[in-house]
């Protein structure tokens, strides 16, 4: 006897892509003046799911404004349920909303992270041309921004080392920006300082956790 494993418990995220067949569809916003390839019904990128381990029941993801692709900046897909940047559940993701108070308007969040000694902390990583590094020290009702050095225009990814509780960035603009903006950054003071392995662009960058 076969065993369900997964279920469909709620809509977090719907679009305004109309649901065509075949392999292309045309967002309704007049302002975005494109055809979005791909199958029907195309929705805006969602990243970065994580769970609070002292409650399961707060669960968080990012809904991305303008999504990495392969070749070139992903097209728009507008959220008619849902909304960009941070989505919070507080009953195991039956029910979502927004939690965007303090991230600058028209921010492109990519990643969020719980900080690993107290999950009351969250950092979002916003990677638009305004973008930077927020923090929340109230399950993500309200934002800050961190302090970390002017240079950096964009940040794509957060990472907290729970041995040592560094803080690490990954920098650097889609197709444009200077080679000093980009890389890994570290901090060990919170944000105050930062110092960083130079490369133009850098997505990702994490620790091994069994060190």
């Amino acid at each position: 006897m076969a065993v369900k494993l997964w279920q469909n418990i709620a809509t977090v995220v719907d679009n305004d892509i109309k649901k065509v067949d075949g392999y292309a569809a045309k967002s309704q916003d007049k302002t975005i003046n494109q055809v979005v390839q791909g199958p029907k019904g195309l929705m805006p990128a969602q990243n970065s799911l994580i769970i609070d381990p002292k409650n399961p029941d707060n669960m968080y993801f990012v809904m991305t404004r303008d999504a990495f692709s392969e070749i070139y900046r992903a097209p728009r897909r507008n959220p008619t349920i849902g909304a960009y940047g941070v989505m919070k559940s507080t009953d195991g993701g039956y029910h979502w909303q927004s939690s965007n108070q303090g991230i600058h308007a028209g921010a492109s969040l990519r990643t969020i992270t719980f900080d690993p000694a107290n999950s009351n902390i969250l950092y979002t990583a916003a990677t638009d041309e305004q973008g930077g590094l927020y923090k929340s020290i109230d399950q993500g009702k309200n934002w800050q921004r961190v302090s970390i050095p002017n240079v950096i225009k964009s940040v794509n990814n957060v990472f907290i080392d729970r041995n040592t509780k560094a803080i690490f960035i990954s920098a650097g603009g889609f197709y444009q920006g200077e080679y000093e903006e980009g890389g890994a950054w570290r901090s060990i003071d919170n944000g105050a300082t930062c110092s960083n392995r130079s490369l133009k662009r850098l997505w990702y960058c994490k620790l091994n956790p069994h060190l």
